[in-house]
């Protein structure tokens, strides 16, 4: 950017360090307004995130780095510098300047500018990349929570910097229990920021500072668990609170010990499960049998599974399962008011045992070995890195294998036993598995109520989940459990174009699966149809592919749609 545009941002700088990109968001939202699109409210955020920050910001690129802005109002703002030729400096540049210069704007801008004539003689950098400049401001971190390269560092007062400087020094007071509520939060974070917590700068808006909080869980930071939510500091976001609390409070937290000691015995493992995780003693806790959506939904289906647990006198909670059917959780008990015979449930502490039920019938089997399920489910039951307990219920007696190969069933199931390791339990019907749920619920009350639990992470389970003793146990959290169990699949652009095709209609999977072997996405079809020499032809392109091993084609009918489709003036190109 010229020097002129430079100077310009920095006589406004008590307004707003960048007043051109914000002008330019102004327009750009008060735009959104007139077409009535919620592009507003994202506009509004990034304008408000753009206003905290302090420093010149070169490029659009360079704003990735602040709240609220993603790549498509960072490369809307480089477009927007071309059109107004603008030169733009280099992005990786900007976020170099933000970890290794000092806090101070104008000596930032005097750095830049020092880099462009040549590194001078005393131009050296001294300091360590992990050393804080405590003359001005926050420290500038540069090995903590990169991500492309870049670090992040929370400005000072703004929400993320209020949020980590209160978790820190709540952390540092004796007597901490190990996490924050977010009614503490907005609290004790409110006099270390300059925006409110709890109402939106923005007219019309309902951004607040206490959205941040998610900025900083995304970057691992700080951790959520429970439900009331707890937030606590993980191991990178206490190194990030004890720099800053360092410089402003002449604070330093206490790092956390490593799970084993120097001997590489795990005695100090079980010492270390320390006040930053849940713990519950005996008799504050119940064993509650938790059952996947899935499992209730239809009229007829969930008085069925329901109805025969809490015959069974189950207790039983139905839940979102991102993975199996039927979970154990140990379940905080908490004594509300004064009455000493009063208790409500509080989901502040929700552990998830050790064992996952995957229910299956022997229809929906079969049926999960046709479109690929089987595999897919299994591989995501084996990374939650509990006890699969494989649930086999017969139906449809008589009917065979359902399509499948004499004896297709029976080797999936022995399969699954010996090749997976999964416990199978077989069922006859749904109030025979209602009775062997009813039946592993009071076996796990047995085994655990007499015993103080401690909560852990996903991460942590692999170490904790042998440490059990005659006394105390350990298990993963139920919200870290259902985050291992998520679908996460980055999609190829064949796939894509698969996906779209089947949602047409009359088109199967084996169909689309036909169409994009030969035309692999929809450029490749959109190219094929270019140079087809008439309409007539461009109807009938993929009439004529087979699919499947019926030896059928496409067919005319749907080759014409399809084209037709494509091809039609107003679908978006």
């Amino acid at each position: 950017m010229s020097q002129s545009i430079k100077s310009t941002q920095w006589s406004n700088v008590k307004a707003c360090a960048n007043p051109i990109f914000e002008q330019w968001l102004t327009e750009w939202r008060e735009d959104a307004v007139q077409k009535n699109s919620k592009m507003q409210y994202v506009y509004g955020k990034a304008i408000s995130s753009l206003r905290k920050y302090p420093l010149l910001l070169p490029n659009g690129k360079a704003c990735l780095i602040l709240e609220y802005f993603g790549p498509s109002i960072a490369k809307m703002i480089d477009r927007r510098m071309q059109q107004e030729n603008m030169s733009l400096d280099d992005g990786s540049q900007g976020f170099e300047d933000l970890a290794d210069s000092q806090v101070d704007p104008y000596k930032k801008v005097a750095k830049k500018r020092q880099k462009k004539d040549g590194p001078s003689a005393n131009s050296s950098q001294s300091q360590d990349d992990d050393d804080l400049d405590g003359s001005q401001g926050p420290a500038k971190v540069t090995k903590l929570q990169k991500r492309g390269g870049r670090t992040y560092v929370p400005g000072q007062r703004t929400g993320p910097y209020a949020l980590l400087v209160a978790l820190g020094l709540r952390e540092s007071k004796p007597g901490y229990r190990g996490y924050m509520t977010k009614t503490e939060l907005v609290q004790e974070s409110q006099p270390h920021c300059e925006s409110s917590m709890s109402r939106s700068e923005v007219a019309g808006g309902n951004y607040t500072a206490w959205n941040s909080m998610s900025t900083l869980v995304n970057k691992g930071l700080v951790r959520k668990e429970g439900n009331p939510t707890k937030y606590l500091l993980s191991t990178e976001g206490r190194e990030l609170a004890s720099k800053l609390l360092q410089v402003d409070f002449g604070l330093s937290l206490t790092p956390i010990p490593e799970n084993s000691d120097e001997n590489g015995s795990q005695s100090s493992a079980t010492s270390n499960m320390t006040k930053y995780r849940t713990q519950l003693e005996p008799g504050q806790f119940e064993i509650i049998l938790y059952v996947d959506t899935s499992e209730t939904s239809g009229r007829c289906k969930k008085d069925e599974v329901i109805g025969e647990l809490r015959k069974n006198g189950v207790k039983m909670e139905v839940v979102r399962l991102s993975v199996g059917d039927f979970i154990w959780v140990c379940r905080e008990i908490v004594q509300a008011g004064h009455s000493s015979k009063r208790l409500t449930i509080s989901r502040s502490a929700e552990l998830v045992l050790p064992y996952v039920v995957e229910r299956k019938r022997s229809d929906d089997l079969a049926h999960s070995i046709k479109d690929g399920r089987y595999h897919e489910q299994k591989s995501r039951l084996r990374r939650t890195g509990l006890q699969v307990i494989y649930l086999h219920e017969e139906y449809g007696k008589g009917q065979g294998d359902f399509g499948l190969a004499e004896g297709a069933l029976k080797r999936a199931i022995a399969n699954t036993q010996l090749v997976d390791g999964f416990w199978i339990q077989e069922t006859s019907n749904i109030k025979d598995t209602c009775s062997y749920l009813t039946h592993m619920t009071r076996h796990f009350k047995k085994m655990y109520e007499s015993k103080k639990v401690s909560g852990c992470t996903k991460q942590e389970w692999p170490t904790y989940k042998g440490l059990e003793t005659p006394s105390e146990t350990y298990f993963m959290t139920f919200s870290d459990f259902n985050d291992f169990g998520t679908k996460k699949r980055t999609w190829k652009i064949t796939e894509m174009f698969a996906r779209h095709l089947v949602r047409l209609r009359g088109l199967s999977i084996s169909k689309a699966s036909a169409i994009v072997k030969q035309y692999p996405t929809f450029a490749a079809l959109m190219s094929a149809y270019e140079e087809c020499s008439s309409e007539k032809e461009g109807e009938m392109l993929i009439s004529g592919i087979y699919f499947g091993n019926t030896g059928r084609t496409i067919g005319p009918a749907i080759s014409r749609s399809i084209y037709k489709l494509y091809n039609s003036p107003t679908f978006p190109k």
